[in-house]
């Protein structure tokens, strides 16, 4: 069958979306993937993934990663499974190379949901947890501590139950494709990215009184402790040293109210 063929020649078949310009439309339409919709080692059509979008949408959308479980915790699909809008899965290594030649595929271009300006149907007004002037506050602090670390730090639109994500800015690469741009170069040097914060998330709200309460050491650390996580989520925590150290050292500190607060020390419990 056509998908046994698939599986064993659909990277190579894969490669023609960028060699074969003359049969390209015909090999796109041929294309399998997993997606959102479908159970692990199943794949989709386009054509099936076209016939079940939303009536409102103009995209198809698409996650790179190294497999389909780091692709399917990715937080920046949040907002997607939430509003139960398919998702493409890219997860071959061939993917990386091929997905600036897809272009359209009936009238519908591909879009990463890592870009930082994606268009989203049905975009809900965010819940506000923070005043304008306690979200901008926070937002500026961020972004002077992570200068030179980040493009910028603003409100994320995209997640709903994680803390933060690092999405590619407009011109920008997502964070699979400087992996393997990385493994075939190793002075290759990633481009700036974009974090963003989930203003409605509990400790992004109690990170913003840490900042009203001017407890700057508290807030750089639990600021980097947010940052380098989404780094480690894409596999980019270059040193993880200091994280481990941060993480420590607040495990400490959770442990010490405790036995401030019940008045014995749990730790033999």
């Amino acid at each position: 069958t056509f998908d046994k063929f698939t599986e064993q020649f659909g990277s190579m078949f894969k490669t023609g979306v960028a060699s074969d310009f003359s049969n390209k439309e015909r090999i796109v339409g041929l294309l399998r993937y997993e997606s959102t919709r479908t159970l692990p080692g199943e794949a989709t059509s386009l054509t099936a993934y076209t016939e079940r979008m939303h009536p409102d949408q103009t995209e198809i959308y698409y996650v790179l990663g190294a497999n389909r479980e780091v692709a399917d915790h990715s937080p920046n699909l949040e907002y997607f499974r939430s509003r139960e809008i398919e998702v493409l899965f890219f997860t071959d290594p061939v993917d990386v190379f091929t997905v600036p030649h897809l272009g359209e595929f009936g009238g519908h271009s591909f879009v990463s949901v890592e870009k930082a300006e994606i268009k989203v149907p049905d975009l809900s007004t965010e819940d506000k947890k923070l005043s304008n002037s306690s979200r901008e506050n926070l937002l500026k602090e961020l972004r002077l501590l992570l200068t030179g670390k980040v493009q910028d730090v603003r409100v994320s639109r995209r997640l709903v139950d994680s803390v933060a994500t690092l999405v590619a800015g407009d011109a920008g690469l997502d964070a699979q494709t400087e992996r393997v741009l990385r493994m075939i170069d190793r002075d290759y040097v990633s481009g700036s990215r974009i974090l963003e914060i989930n203003a409605s998330h509990d400790l992004v709200v109690s990170l913003a009184r840490v900042l009203e309460k001017r407890d700057m050491d508290r807030f750089k650390k639990i600021g980097m402790q947010i940052f380098e996580g989404t780094l480690l989520l894409d596999g980019n925590l270059d040193a993880p040293a200091d994280f481990v150290q941060r993480m420590t050292d607040f495990m400490v500190e959770a442990t010490r109210k405790d036995v401030l607060i019940t008045g014995k020390d749990t730790s033999d419990e």
